[in-house]
């Protein structure tokens, strides 16, 4: 039986085109439907028919939880968002609003057999090299060290997920825990999903850093999430990364707003050489991380601790 899948974004009112731009990619024929949830009320001036915008329900229900500068109140918005599209789909792909992604990966995600698992998704970047490195979420609330997901990239059994009242158990973890919220709602996600997930290859989300800049092509990375302060519509970022994919961003802006994207400062050649060296310090070591999936659509049933 065909499952009914969809494709999820959340953003606020500030950020809704950065949503838009992901959404903006995936647009194709084949592409199931895709939402937006706004947790806030919003209004736009036009309409890009992008995705399907939604207001998200309960989610001032995770104000009282820690945030911060860099992690702001609305990346808990996810959580309800999904809850709400969970009782209507069975299959959700979850993507934040800074991925560079195609509507083929995205179809390919949303076919993972998921093992009977609640949700899959890749290693964070925490345990990329050491997969045995101690999760301090883990540590507070007494369970013993496990694998640990990034929340940028997630593929959900909506079944699974209405069948264990997840949202209820998420917020009871959360107002009982709340010095384990250390990545908010990824600390949530990860505690609630603890031993019940499928890690698949850091190909579906591989996780920009200076580290692993020049081995994104060597690894075939399908699916690249800029998690730090570097962003693609950023018109002077910091100069730790190449965004070769800024032209993509540029063409949407051009698109869909009429804008023009400033250039970005180049980097210099001894930066370029050193994010080389950088590079290939790490090779061996993400050789060993991505060689775990021969396959890379076969996952790693993640049900026992590291």
């Amino acid at each position: 039986m065909k499952l009914k899948s969809c494709i999820l974004l959340t953003s606020d009112v500030q950020n809704i085109r950065h949503a838009e731009f992901v959404a903006w990619q995936l647009k194709s024929p084949d592409t199931p439907e895709i939402f937006i949830g706004v947790g806030e009320d919003f209004h736009l001036a036009q309409d890009h028919s992008l995705a399907n915008l939604f207001q998200i329900n309960g989610s001032d229900a995770f104000d009282t939880l820690p945030s911060s500068e860099r992690l702001k109140r609305f990346t808990y918005w996810r959580i309800p968002a999904i809850d709400q599209l969970a009782k209507t789909y069975d299959r959700i792909l979850y993507l934040d609003t800074d991925l560079v992604i195609s509507a083929e990966s995205a179809l390919t995600l949303l076919s993972i057999d998921l093992h009977n698992m609640k949700i899959a998704a890749v290693r964070d970047v925490r345990q990329s090299i050491r997969a045995d490195r101690k999760i301090a979420e883990f540590t507070a609330v007494g369970l013993k060290n496990a694998g640990y997901f990034n929340a940028g990239v997630l593929i959900i059994d909506g079944k699974k997920w209405r069948e264990s009242r997840a949202l209820e158990q998420i917020l009871d973890i959360g107002r009982k825990n709340p010095e384990a919220m250390m990545t908010h709602d990824q600390s949530l996600l990860n505690i609630y999903a603890y031993e019940n997930w499928l890690e698949i290859s850091p190909a579906w989300n591989w996780q920009v850093s200076s580290r692993n800049i020049y081995l994104i092509e060597k690894f075939n990375a399908q699916v690249l999430h800029l998690a730090g302060e570097n962003k693609v519509w950023l018109s002077n970022p910091k100069p730790k990364h190449i965004f070769k994919h800024r032209d993509k961003y540029k063409k949407f802006l051009k698109d869909v707003y009429q804008e023009d994207l400033k250039p970005a400062k180049e980097l210099p050649p001894s930066l370029r050489a050193h994010l080389w060296l950088k590079s290939l310090y790490y090779k061996n070591k993400y050789k060993h991380w991505c060689n775990k999936f021969p396959n890379p659509l076969h996952g790693i049933v993640r049900c026992c601790s590291n």
